[in-house]
């Protein structure tokens, strides 16, 4: 007797939580004032619409709690694939959100609080390789990104705080070498950064205060010879500038101001005998010496 009381009670238990739930057509869905109803109602909306392709398919499922995005939502591609997956709290995305390729692969999955991306994002290619990974704190970056070549290399690796590059970031080649070592200050170069051959080798040195070039910069062959020095102040070429051949022979010196010639030029061949030589001003020729 206990137990049929038990049965019965489950049974009344499961008909009371199916009271009042709806499943309705999504094409009388009734939008105002950003809060859903149903055509000629005048209660907010609460239950699950469910809206379909012509061939019968479901398009979507919403489910809703006084005209608001309530519990779990999908969205399907017309082969039956989800296409999207989220939790929803009083309108909010709130919990782990999905969006996948239509192959059924995952190609994005990001957790969300209130509305606003806050945690590890991940994207991912066509074939399942990650992609991305990006940390956030309130829809902002914040921390370590990573970038991946379809191979799986990592790209680059950046910091961000606030939305903001900070500190030192990285780029790589496909092939694993080092691309690129830059330094950032409130998302501007600052400090150091350096470029690299594919090879490996050091291509360039730049020095760099509040997002413009300043100080020595050098520029390198391949071989590892000296190509171009050039002294910049606040992005600007200022004073002697040196260029050299591959085997590390002078080609050239010249002087700047601001950008422009000012002061001695002098040009030279391979065997080190000069073959040009003049003296400019304000960016015009004042005396041909050679």
């Amino acid at each position: 007797m206990k137990k049929i009381i038990i049965i019965f009670s489950l049974f009344i238990l499961m008909i009371s939580c199916n009271i009042g739930k709806r499943d309705v057509d999504a094409s009388k869905k009734d939008m105002r004032d950003g809060i859903v109803y149903i055509i000629n109602e005048k209660k907010p909306f609460t239950g699950k619409l469910t809206d379909k392709y012509e061939d019968g398919k479901i398009r979507s499922e919403e489910n809703f709690k006084d005209g608001k995005y309530e519990g779990i939502v999908k969205e399907y591609f017309p082969n039956g694939q989800v296409a999207f997956e989220g939790t929803f709290k009083d309108g909010q995305l709130n919990g782990e959100a999905k969006i996948y390729f239509e192959n059924g692969q995952l190609e994005n999955e990001s957790s969300y609080v209130n509305d606003k991306i806050d945690g590890v994002s991940k994207i991912y290619y066509l074939d399942g390789q990650l992609r991305s990974l990006v940390n956030f704190k309130e829809d902002k970056r914040n921390g370590p990104i990573e970038y991946y070549y379809p191979n799986g290399q990592l790209q680059y690796l950046e910091n961000y705080i606030d939305d903001v590059l900070q500190g030192e970031g990285k780029v790589y080649y496909e092939n694993g070498n080092l691309k690129e070592e830059n330094n950032y200050l409130d998302g501007e170069y600052n400090g150091l950064v350096k470029a690299y051959y594919e090879s490996g080798k050091l291509e360039s040195e730049y020095n760099y205060k509040n997002g413009k070039a300043h100080g020595e910069s050098k520029i390198y062959y391949e071989n590892g010879q000296v190509k171009n020095i050039v002294n910049f102040v606040e992005d600007k070429i200022n004073g002697v500038s040196k260029i050299y051949y591959d085997n590390g022979q002078l080609e050239g010196e010249y002087t700047f101001v601001d950008n422009q010639f000012d002061g001695l030029f002098r040009k030279y061949s391979r065997d080190g005998k000069i073959t040009n030589e003049a003296i400019f001003k304000n960016g015009k020729v004042e005396k041909i010496i050679k």
